[in-house]
This record gives C-alpha cells, sequence and structure tokens, in this order.
C-alpha cells in the first residue's frame, strides 16, 4: 500500500523513516488499518494523515516512554475525535497513546475515535452551525415588543379603566413613534425567521481551511471543504447534518457545484477590500468572520482555523 500521498515530500520522508524505524512501522500499520495517507511531514517530525477524500485525519508521532526512556510510545493526536477528560503521562487530552501499535489502533476502533470521510465530516458538521447562527440573530430572542415608557402604560392603563381618559392624549406622538418602531423590527424579524427557514431546509457549503504553517514563498497555504448540508431544529439545539460527505480541493475554480457561486462572492467581496469582512488569503476574498451577509445571501462562521460559507439552494 502507498502510504503517501503526492503532496508529501519524498526525501524528507525516506530521511524521517531512515532514523525512527518504529515511526515507520507505526505509520505503516496504521494508515493500512484506517485507509488514510500520509498528507504533510511536519518540523517537529510528526506526520499527518489524510482520509481517501482529502479531510485532515491527524497526526502520527512517537516518542520515549516518560516512565521508561528505554520504551516507544506511538502516539495519534486528532482534537476533533479524541477528547480525553484528562491527559496521561505521555499524552495530552486529543491524543491516544500506547506503547504497541496493535493496541492503540484497537482502542482507537473500541472508541470510534479513528479518521474516515465520515468521522470527520461529523466532526466538521458541529463546527458548520456557527454559520447558521448569525442568520437568526435577528430572531433569536424571540418577536421584539413595543417598548413605551412605564408613566405611559400606567396611563394606558387608566384610559382602559376609565379613571382617566385625557391624559393619555400628550403622549400620542410617543405612542405613534414607538409603534412605527416595533413594526420596523417586526419587519427584521419576519425577514430574518425567514431567511433562516430557508438555510435549514439545505445549503451548499464550503469550508476555507487555513494550513498552519507557512511555505516557503511565505504564502498561508489554503484548502476547500466542499459539502452540501441541512439543519436539524427538531429540537430546541440546532444540529447541522452534512450530506454525503465533504471533500478537499485545492481550488474552488474547477468545483461545478460551487464555481459560480464562488465567482459572485469573491466578485463581491473585491469591491470590500477596505472592510474588515474581506481578505485577500483566499478565493472568495472572505475574512474570519461570523457574519450574515443579506446582500449576498449566504453567511458566514469562523472556528478553529476554518471560515464556513453557506449559500442557501432556495432563493429569497
Amino acid at each position: 500500500m502507498n502510504i503517501a500521498t503526492d503532496k508529501v515530500d519524498q526525501d524528507k520522508l525516506t530521511e524521517l523513516f531512515t532514523n525512527k524505524p518504529n515511526l515507520k512501522k507505526f505509520v505503516y500499520e496504521f494508515c493500512t488499518a484506517f485507509n488514510v495517507k500520509v498528507d504533510r511531514v511536519k518540523n517537529s517530525g510528526a506526520l499527518r494523515v489524510v482520509t481517501p477524500n482529502g479531510l485532515d485525519g491527524g497526526e502520527l508521532s512517537t516518542n520515549t516512554n516518560s516512565r521508561d526512556r528505554s520504551e516507544t510510545v506511538y502516539i495519534y493526536e486528532n482534537p476533533y475525535l479524541v477528547k480525553k477528560e484528562k491527559s496521561s503521562s505521555n499524552s495530552s487530552r486529543s491524543e491516544r497513546d500506547s506503547n504497541k501499535i496493535a493496541t492503540l489502533i484497537r482502542t482507537l476502533k473500541k472508541n470510534n475515535e479513528f479518521p474516515s470521510d465520515e468521522s470527520m465530516t461529523k466532526a466538521y458538521a458541529e463546527e458548520v452551525i456557527t454559520a447558521i447562527h448569525p442568520v437568526k440573530d435577528s430572531a433569536r430572542y424571540g418577536a421584539p415588543k413595543i417598548e413605551v415608557n412605564v408613566d405611559i402604560v400606567k396611563m394606558l392603563v387608566e384610559s382602559q379603566l376609565g379613571v382617566d381618559t385625557i391624559s393619555i392624549q400628550q403622549y400620542a406622538s410617543d405612542l405613534k413613534d414607538s409603534y412605527s418602531k416595533y413594526l420596523v423590527k417586526m419587519k427584521t424579524y419576519n425577514e430574518s425567521a425567514d431567511d433562516h427557514k430557508r438555510f435549514c431546509k439545505g445549503f451548499k457549503l464550503i469550508g476555507i481551511d487555513y494550513e498552519n504553517y507557512y511555505e516557503n514563498d511565505g504564502t498561508l497555504p489554503v484548502k476547500y471543504l466542499v459539502g452540501e448540508g441541512v439543519v436539524d431544529n427538531t429540537n430546541s439545539r440546532e444540529k447541522v447534518l452534512i450530506q454525503g460527505s465533504l471533500k478537499r480541493y485545492s481550488t474552488l475554480k474547477d468545483i461545478p457545484e460551487v464555481a459560480v457561486d464562488a465567482m459572485m462572492i469573491a466578485t463581491y467581496m473585491q469591491g470590500k477590500s477596505t472592510e474588515r469582512i474581506y481578505s485577500n488569503r483566499n478565493e472568495l476574498f472572505i475574512g474570519k468572520i461570523d457574519r450574515f451577509l443579506p446582500e449576498l445571501d449566504i453567511s458566514a462562521g469562523y472556528r478553529n482555523n476554518i471560515v464556513w460559507v453557506v449559500i442557501p439552494k432556495e432563493p429569497k
């Protein structure tokens, strides 16, 4: 089995395996067990693996046992999948470790902590909800209320009860102003609620995933995670359901499903180059924001170095 993608520096990988034969054995067994491939050799000596669809599957590394320096410890790190209650002497809360490769692989299978297109897509779905929240912000806390001074409320009550039907007349202008503001807020509320329903019914999804290292030319590599989803709001806590699996791309230009949307978003955002919502570090020219952009009919949410952009399938 070929355990590395075409992106990997083969000379660097060969040198690392020559110096660390235990790591080589670990990587081969791990990649074979979970159908993943090495995608990057980090300066620390850790190896990043990716799923068949190119999704980040975590990192593999070896170390010496803190209690027995002659013993090798095999470590798998993935903060999306491994969430221990506390760290151990050889690994953090987002890592699993063992002094035996077979034991580590068996533990990951038992706990459903191993990387796959399905497991990583499900993990990412928990973050995509951050792009849905801005759509419903205006409607999040319920319909607006008519706001009036407590003295006016008192006079309204007295007028209704027939105690004093004259004094309230002096506040007619204030009541009219409050009611006009209420109607404006109500219109915004209704539109926001309608927008939220449209997004929940189904959306196209683009994740702008920034790497945590720089290329030799100083650029920050970006990859794009593309898919579709819906929002399950049958319970009080909304949940994103991604249909199928996400897939990684190096560019959005040749993806029929989102190419037109990407061009439209990029064109608009380039006209906002002086605003904080803009960034020239990705093909959409969109910054690390949590914002609903009604003029584009898209919404974005930023979490864990990924900007999630959702585009409703149903137009306004």
